[in-house]
């Protein structure tokens, strides 16, 4: 399911769209600090809180180190991409969608690498997880795809404009410089991970199933807390606009 959604994301995508990041000034400006945004801030969290509050962790009556699985779900969230909701989520908060759509794209092709080497340097000292393995995992479910989407879109372009109708992706359009919607935007979707890919790929290497639940529980909460943000970021500009026709 989730190689599908890539596959509907790359068929969104024409080559001009990564050119543009590469030539325009303001996205060579916005798309850099977001990237690191969320392969900087987002592992480190997760290493930090999992180190402290998860590792640790044995059960009482068996003293089975179940902290482990746990630790290693929650840095395979952190260190996921950005996930496809945090675009609605923009949308909602009154951010730069066009940015989220290509923060998400970016950071979706880069986990095919990044995510694993993440990963495997936080957790390797603490568990026995392959690189190699994670590499290929995330290679399945994310780069092939968007590849493949991105190749049909090249030669069957109608098919996939009748596709990307029905996809946030469509609204793929110049972004402008680190305004205040700019900073919602990196901020929503640094924040809000790829949980299902976590998931995935924790299934994907053979760890123990309690490795999955930091990923589920995740999708839940970056669902609900990034609403709720963004709800509050539509009332404040609301009232900005009621105070300025009063004025």
């Amino acid at each position: 399911m989730l190689a599908g959604v890539m596959l509907g994301t790359g068929m969104t995508l024409e080559k001009s769209d990564f050119s543009q990041i590469l030539t325009n000034e303001k996205q060579r400006k916005s798309i850099p600090i977001g990237v690191l945004c969320q392969f900087m801030l987002m592992p480190l969290s997760a290493s930090i809180i999992g180190r402290a509050l998860l590792l640790p962790y044995h059960d009482p009556s068996t003293m089975v180190h179940l902290g482990k699985h746990l630790f290693l779900g929650l840095v395979l969230v952190g260190c996921s991409p950005g996930g496809t909701a945090s675009n609605l989520v923009s949308l909602i908060a009154g951010a730069d969608v066009a940015l989220s759509v290509l923060l998400t794209t970016c950071s979706t092709i880069l986990a095919s690498v990044v995510t694993p080497l993440l990963t495997k340097f936080i957790v390797g000292s603490a568990i026995p997880v392959s690189g190699k393995a994670l590499m290929i995992a995330t290679a399945k479910v994310v780069l092939l795809p968007v590849a493949l989407g991105v190749f049909l879109n090249e030669y069957f372009p109608k098919l996939c404009q009748q596709v990307s109708r029905w996809t946030p992706f469509a609204s793929v359009v110049l972004v402008f410089g680190l305004t205040e919607r700019t900073a919602r935007t990196i901020s929503i979707e640094t924040g809000m991970q790829n949980s299902a890919l976590a998931v995935v790929l924790a299934k994907s290497i053979g760890a123990d199933p309690l490795s999955y639940l930091p990923g589920a529980l995740s999708a839940t909460a970056h669902s609900c807390i990034g609403s709720g943000l963004a709800a509050f970021w539509r009332l404040i500009d609301s009232r900005k606009k009621t105070d300025d026709n009063i004025e």
